[in-house]
């Protein structure tokens, strides 16, 4: 009797583990548990990092409202489309398109002006590749490594960027940042007219 209960308990498991593994094999595994929901977060593209959409574009605007909500400056995008913007942060991308507003806001937010991409673009690299002189300029003032960008290896570019440092060298005080606004400023109101000024006090000669 006692043998007869074992070998249906095994029986029992041998055919609970036979439908577990049909199961398995149609719906395929599944976490369960309180863990079973939960998703890995997916990474924001070039083309989906809001910071870095707005960098290529040169939306003085966006860029500042993002700052502005914590956005953060110096994270590197990954990039299939270009594969040497790969893991470019924004300042990077907005060197690369040459738009200066840009690139002193995020300058001023404490971007890392030598930050490169997993090939070793840096911001003043693409700037000078693409011939960005007013951007390397200003690239230069911030401190930026002009060997790490030279060691890139693109004899051009290294041509390019060696005539806009020397050039920057000759007149560093060019490359001071100036301000810059998301919207133009408010028209100043017109002064008023002085109050000894009447129409009455036209002259027969001032009206003709």
């Amino acid at each position: 009797m006692q043998l007869s209960l074992v070998i249906y308990a095994v029986l029992g498991l041998q055919t609970q583990h036979t439908h577990a593994l049909h199961v398995s094999a149609r719906f395929g595994s599944r976490p369960l548990g309180r863990h079973a929901s939960s998703r890995a977060r997916p990474v924001a593209m070039f083309d989906s990092n809001e910071l870095v959409v707005a960098a290529r574009r040169g939306n003085v605007a966006a860029i500042e409202r993002l700052l502005a909500d914590g956005a953060r400056v110096n994270d590197g995008v990954p990039c299939a489309k270009i594969g040497d913007m790969d893991g470019a942060t924004a300042l990077i991308w907005a060197a690369r398109q040459g738009f200066f507003d840009s690139v002193e806001l995020l300058l001023r937010a404490d971007a890392e002006v030598n930050s490169r991409t997993r090939s070793g673009w840096t911001a003043l690299y693409v700037a000078a590749l693409n011939g960005h002189s007013e951007v390397v300029d200003r690239l230069l003032a911030q401190g930026a490594d002009v060997e790490a960008a030279l060691n890139v290896g693109d004899e051009r570019t290294n041509l390019n960027l060696e005539r806009m440092v020397a050039a920057f060298q000759a007149n560093p005080t060019a490359a001071a940042p100036p301000a810059v606004a998301a919207t133009p400023p408010s028209a100043a109101a017109a002064p008023a007219p002085p109050p000894e000024w009447r129409a009455s006090s036209l002259t027969a000669a001032d009206t003709v």
